[in-house]
């Protein structure tokens, strides 16, 4: 048996006009909210002349003993990170052409994000640097000194029902498909 901490984090995506002459508008995550109201979806945080952000979701962000060493690169990388995925919403009458579809501190677990053509599922991956308290809880966790309250016991070192699908996880962490990865920023 193996600890976690779940957290729910709130994604703020921004709007903002594209300068591409094919895409109107281009969305990216910009930030993140530490304990974030849950059952969010898609409020108007700010509006300016050419940007809207949106409280797009809130999700659980889950830490675990088993990924600790990735947890380790993302603070040793310059600039620790939270990895947003966002997913093109195709299903048509849908309000909002993207949606937040996974976030994770781990860039080993974001390496294998991808395509699946399939399905036609497009996924866009987006580093959002984490907030000085997220970054505290992050390396406390790390360090094995999270208080005892916040630890949860974690079945098999795996993540809870709320995690990301099983099937769209590779086994090994470095074995991601990056042809298939589309990053922007």
């Amino acid at each position: 048996m193996s600890n976690a901490i779940t957290l729910p984090i709130g994604v703020i995506v921004a709007r903002e006009r594209s300068s591409d002459p094919w895409q109107e508008y281009r969305w990216r995550p910009v930030s993140i909210i530490m304990n974030a109201a849950e059952g969010v979806i898609w409020k108007e945080v700010e509006r300016a002349r050419d940007i809207v952000r949106y409280h797009a979701a809130t999700l659980p962000l889950v830490l675990t003993d088993r990924d600790k060493i990735a947890y380790r690169v993302n603070l040793a990388n310059g600039v620790p990170s939270l990895y947003v995925v966002l997913r093109e919403n195709t299903a048509s009458g849908a309000a909002m052409p993207v949606a937040v579809a996974h976030i994770t501190a781990s860039p080993f677990e974001i390496q294998s994000v991808g395509q699946d053509f399939e399905a036609g599922i497009t996924d866009f991956v987006e580093r959002v640097p984490l907030p000085d308290e997220l970054v505290q809880v992050l390396q406390s966790f790390v360090d094995d000194t999270v208080p005892a309250t916040l630890m949860q016991p974690c079945a098999n070192g795996m993540q809870s029902p709320a995690g990301p699908p099983a099937r769209r996880y590779r086994s090994l962490p470095w074995v991601g498909d990056f042809a298939r990865m589309k990053f922007s920023g």
